[in-house]
């Protein structure tokens, strides 16, 4: 607990503890001891990041659909102490990985309504993101929207 004393950091500690197991439905469901605490293995709890991480690891559209619709932003928004930020970009990164797998997997199934839909879902996230822009522009040419494909490169042109 930084530059605390061990008593104020252990009664900083116990007040967290407090908070959390009044959000819970059934405080047993943290195991603490002097030295440690930690979420009871055998409860019957899920947590959204664990669920987001295996759904994301899937290949299959609906799971990335899944991950894609469980992301909520970013981790533990106003908190910057340097492992929640390592773990926010973690996280962002994955959820854009899954947006962009998606965006390819549709255009390779010649789903190009879902595959534009899915590039500009990934640029209202990432502007920067060339991969879909460059899908955007594909698409909108598939689609016969030749107008639609040249503002794109003039929206992308113009991000450099």
């Amino acid at each position: 607990m930084g530059d605390r004393p061990d008593e104020k950091a252990r009664r900083s500690l116990s007040t967290a503890v407090w908070q959390i197991c009044h959000c819970l439905p059934d405080k047993e469901y943290i195991l603490s001891n002097l030295n440690t605490i930690q979420f009871d293995p055998r409860a019957p709890l899920s947590f959204d990041v664990d669920e987001f991480e295996a759904l994301v690891s899937r290949t299959d559209v609906s799971g990335l659909h899944a991950a894609i619709a469980l992301y909520r932003g970013e981790f533990l928004t106003g908190s910057y102490e340097d492992w929640i930020i390592h773990e926010r970009y973690r996280l962002e990164n994955l959820y854009l990985d899954a947006l962009a797998r998606l965006m390819a997997t549709y255009e390779a199934q010649s789903e190009f309504k879902l595959a534009l839909e899915t590039s500009l879902q990934l640029l209202s996230y990432d502007a920067l993101r060339e991969d879909a822009h460059q899908t955007a522009m594909r698409i909108y040419c598939r689609l016969g929207k030749r107008n639609a494909a040249l503002e794109q490169y003039q929206h992308c042109s113009g991000l450099s």
